[in-house]
């Protein structure tokens, strides 16, 4: 896990054909405490990637600050805002991309969010769009549960707001759903999914209606029955097909859930988890040892 060679190995990669992806995955390796060629990646940065993508100035803000030069980090921000937004404008990039943008900006505000916060609004220069204002809500989310109320009034004030279409009013109370999942506010959280399912016809979100229903709120019957309602509705969906074989297992029918996990082995088989969750059910719950070693 040492991020740092890895970083270096795709520096010397964009040397020689720079592509976004690469750039992105540098993106990606950048977001840590760990060390990092901070010199090399400024001047990737600057150099060869800077027309690629605005996730350069990005990486160029978060090795700026590792190196305590935090006024360079916080213009290079801005730079990247402006070239996240003139792409989001011309089409080159989804709008969704802008989230990207709030998760880089936390290196910058280590001691808390408000000061980036208010960075963000004055860069806005007006009310934020509902994709920054996710990128926002999830920015507060990353700083812990003293958050809590700040980040579910960010997520319910863009719900709410006329301006806000389908796909990003789904994406919201997503996340809404799953934070209340993480901070322990199980009912909650079933309320959101609960109105998912009823505003969407998902596969998906049924199945994580179900799973909170079923494993948080310790309602397995229940669960089992809306995991089934998903599968129906995509039979083929490895992470569906967990979600019923969990149910399940927590309902006793431990036959039922090794079918799941056996079918789920042939759907995806290279699914590792699957694999060692079957034969851990065939050795100690169906008293099948011989079939455990197999996987």
């Amino acid at each position: 896990n040492n991020r740092e060679n890895a970083a270096i190995a795709y520096i010397d990669a964009m040397k020689i054909a720079p592509t976004v992806s690469q750039l992105l995955i540098l993106n990606v390796l950048t977001r840590t405490e760990q060390s990092m060629p901070d010199l090399d990646l400024i001047a990737m940065a600057r150099g060869v990637a800077s027309q690629l993508h605005p996730a350069a100035k990005s990486i160029e803000a978060k090795s700026l600050m590792n190196l305590n030069r935090s006024r360079e980090a916080v213009a290079a921000m801005e730079v990247s805002w402006g070239m996240y937004n003139t792409g989001i404008d011309r089409g080159w990039i989804p709008a969704i991309s802008i989230v990207d943008w709030f998760v880089d900006l936390k290196p910058l505000f280590k001691n808390g969010p408000e000061e980036g916060e208010r960075m963000a609004r004055r860069l806005a220069s007006g009310k934020l769009t509902s994709e920054q204002q996710y990128g926002l809500a999830n920015f507060y989310k990353e700083y812990g549960v003293q958050y809590v109320d700040k980040t579910i009034a960010l997520i319910d004030e863009s719900v709410n707001d006329s301006r806000t279409d389908t796909t990003m009013r789904a994406n919201l109370l997503n996340l809404k759903g799953g934070y209340l999942v993480e901070v322990g506010k199980f009912e909650e959280s079933k309320a959101v999914f609960k109105q998912l399912v009823e505003e969407f016809d998902s596969a998906l979100v049924l199945n994580n209606y179900a799973y909170v229903v079923g494993v948080y709120m310790n309602e397995p019957e229940e669960g089992l029955i809306l995991a089934k309602k998903a599968a129906k509705k995509a039979p083929r969906n490895p992470s569906i097909i967990d979600t019923v074989s969990e149910l399940y297992q927590r309902t006793g029918n431990f036959v039922k859930a090794a079918e799941m996990l056996d079918y789920l082995v042939i759907l995806d088989p290279s699914n590792a988890k699957a694999m060692a969750k079957l034969a851990i059910l065939n050795s100690e719950q169906l008293k099948q040892p011989e079939r455990g070693i197999i996987f």
